[in-house]
C-alpha cells in the first residue's frame, strides 16, 4: 500500500511532467508526504484524546481515505509512457504524451527520446545509432566506469 505509492509515485511523476516541472512535482510530493504524516498523527493523537477507548476505530476510518480517493485517482491516470514503448505500445505512448505536452512536437521529440533510450537498456543499439550524442554518451561512460581491464 503505502510503500508502493511512495515508491512508484514520483516515478510516474517523473515520467509524465514536463521536464522543466518534474524536479519541482517529485520534491512537492514528498513535502505532502510529510505534512500528511504530520496531519495523520495530529488527528490520531486528538482521537486518543476524545474517545480513548474506541478512538482507534476512527483513526483505521480516516485511514481508508485517503487510499480510496487515491485507488479511484488511480483509475483515470494514463499509463506511463515508457512502460507503454516498453512494452511495443508506441502509438498508445504518443497519444499519452501528446495529452500530457504542449505540443505534439514536444511529444514525438520526448517519444523519439523513450524509444532510443529503451533500445539500449534491451541491449538495441540501433536507436541510438541514430544518435551521435548518445554514441559519446556511452563512451563517456564507458571512459569513467574502467574497471581496471588493462595489462598494468
Amino acid at each position: 500500500g503505502i510503500g508502493l505509492a511512495s515508491l512508484s509515485t514520483p516515478i510516474y511523476l517523473a515520467e509524465v511532467a514536463a521536464p522543466h516541472m518534474r524536479g519541482t512535482l517529485v520534491t512537492i510530493n514528498g513535502l505532502l508526504i510529510c505534512f500528511g504524516q504530520f496531519s495523520a498523527g495530529m488527528v490520531d493523537g486528538i482521537l486518543d484524546e476524545v474517545r480513548p477507548l474506541d478512538g482507534w476505530r476512527g483513526m483505521l476510518g480516516l485511514a481508508a481515505l485517503p487510499s480510496a480517493i487515491m485507488f479511484v485517482g488511480f483509475l483515470y491516470m494514463p499509463e506511463s509512457p515508457r512502460w507503454l514503448v516498453m512494452e511495443g505500445r508506441d502509438m498508445e505512448a504518443l497519444a499519452v504524451l501528446k495529452s500530457v505536452r504542449e505540443s505534439a512536437d514536444e511529444a514525438n521529440e520526448e517519444l523519439q527520446e523513450i524509444v532510443n533510450v529503451c533500445s539500449m537498456m534491451a541491449g538495441n543499439n540501433e536507436g541510438a545509432a541514430n544518435s551521435s550524442s548518445n554514441g559519446e554518451a556511452l563512451s563517456d561512460l564507458d571512459a569513467a566506469f574502467d574497471y581496471g581491464d588493462d595489462d598494468n
